[in-house]
């Protein structure tokens, strides 16, 4: 028996708006949690490191927000299918490919600014079930889904940059 949200998840044929607002959800509720953790747990100065690999205040808000948004779901999704690519080689079983490159996006986020990957992985997980599982209709929906659960939770995230960025 499958419940929600991965009932919708992992369904190929569920509606546009329905699948992006599911994804987002699960991406976002669990995502708030662990940062709330993260900000209880580890300290201040790897947060505040994270914030400055994400946030340049050399660069103007609007390109920010076109990089954070629209720019880096286009990259990283398009780097997520060269490393399913590489995964389907070799043949793995999808559940591994999955958890794989959720970790791996993890590693690269977090040797980026140590911390962020904890975060990062998480909805890199569920970029990927996205991916897999719209892949099953056509590899542009998966693009385009899987960029937009992506682009749709990074504009969450740069509201609280923005707030914070004016405070």
């Amino acid at each position: 028996m499958k419940v929600w949200p991965f009932s919708t998840l992992t369904n190929p044929h569920a509606g546009t708006v329905p699948y992006l607002a599911t994804a987002w959800v699960t991406c976002l509720v669990p995502a708030m949690a662990i940062t709330l953790a993260m900000q209880a747990f580890l300290p201040p100065e790897m947060l505040e490191n994270i914030n400055e690999t994400v946030v340049d205040d050399s660069v103007p808000v609007a390109l920010l927000l076109v990089l954070l948004v629209i720019a880096s779901p286009l990259v990283e999704t398009v780097g997520m299918f060269v490393l399913f690519w590489l995964m389907d080689q070799r043949k793995l079983p999808l559940k591994l490919q999955i958890v794989l490159s959720a970790i791996v996006w993890g590693l690269i986020h977090n040797l980026l600014a140590p911390g962020w990957g904890y975060t990062t992985t998480w909805l890199f997980f569920i970029f990927s079930l996205v991916y897999v599982t719209q892949r099953q209709r056509s590899g542009d929906r998966a693009f385009w889904m899987t960029s937009g659960v992506h682009g749709l939770n990074n504009a969450t995230a740069s509201i609280g940059i923005l707030v914070e960025m004016a405070s």
